[in-house]
């Protein structure tokens, strides 16, 4: 069976959408009741924002997204916020390692206070 270029189109247009939409950083949910802190390395919780980039966690790839305070854009890169800190997503084993472009410190463990994520909590779920 031949394939027509509008055909063809049409087939790479649905794969490359279905590829980025896999790939991309979604938007925190709307359903969650409401949004804790959990610090990773301390294991503190805290309901009240810590006051640094806290990034979410796509739930079907485990990567680290960014909301960019200045531009309400969902990234994959960490936002700039001066400290040195990078955080790159680490394809052959599955986790994020941070770099610091200052002291060229590498580690698979956060930095304190780069530990934090945001934690949904939605409504009969045990704290």
């Amino acid at each position: 069976m031949a394939v027509g270029r509008k055909q063809l189109f049409f087939f790479a247009s649905l794969f490359a959408a279905t590829v980025l939409a896999e790939h991309a950083p979604v938007e925190p949910k709307g359903d969650a009741v409401d949004t804790y802190y959990w610090n990773s390395v301390t294991n503190e919780v805290s309901w009240e924002d810590p006051g640094v980039l806290v990034p979410y966690k796509d739930e079907t790839t485990e990567r680290f997204y960014w909301v960019d305070p200045a531009t309400g854009d969902t990234t994959w890169e960490r936002p700039n916020d001066n400290s040195g800190w990078t955080v790159t997503w680490d394809e052959e084993h599955k986790r994020h390692f941070w770099h610091n472009d200052k002291t060229k410190e590498s580690t698979w463990t956060p930095p304190e206070n780069l530990a934090w994520e945001h934690v949904v909590y939605k409504e009969g779920e045990e704290l």
